[in-house]
């Protein structure tokens, strides 16, 4: 029985979204960063289709003092769409590592990044991946101005870049 009116009947549970984690790989030439897809599961069965009709993008930020000094913001360097890596390598590499989405950055272009904003070369950097939901017509790049026009299914924590390794 419902509080405030009639009984709310449930015909079914929808679960939430599992969490989105992305792994960072960080080494000398470039920054590479990997996420799952979400996966459906029934009885036991992996359903993802081939290719998976969702998106990952990956946001690139540098973390920046605030001018007072009173704390630490994000400043968004970059966006960049991950498909999965089949698309990317062809063959036996790619065909391994399927329902992942793979994104990466080149050093040089986020030292010509950082450089356009007159933030010093070893700014510390984070990552947050961002999964979309299907769309009919998606825009080139949903995670601009149209924000709020964009069907978002899961994001990740911001994650800091490590060291060099």
């Amino acid at each position: 029985q419902a509080r405030f009116g009639p009984a709310l009947r449930v015909a079914g549970v929808q679960h939430p979204a599992p969490p989105l984690l992305c792994q960072v790989n960080s080494i000398k030439d470039s920054i590479s960063v990997s996420a799952p897809f979400a996966t459906p599961v029934f009885a036991g069965r992996n359903l993802l289709p081939r290719p998976p009709r969702s998106v990952i993008w990956v946001l690139l930020y540098a973390q920046v003092t605030q001018a007072d000094g009173a704390s630490q913001r994000n400043v968004l360097l970059s966006r960049c769409l991950a498909p999965e890596p089949e698309r990317l390598f062809p063959g036996e590499i790619g065909k391994m590592m399927t329902g992942i989405g793979l994104a990466l950055w080149e050093r040089p272009r986020i030292e010509s990044l950082l450089s356009s904003l007159a933030l010093p070369a070893q700014s510390p950097l984070s990552v947050l991946a961002v999964e979309l939901l299907p769309e009919i017509s998606p825009p080139n790049d949903p995670l601009s101005g149209d924000l709020g026009k964009t069907r978002i299914l899961r994001a990740s924590p911001l994650t800091p870049v490590p060291p060099i390794c």
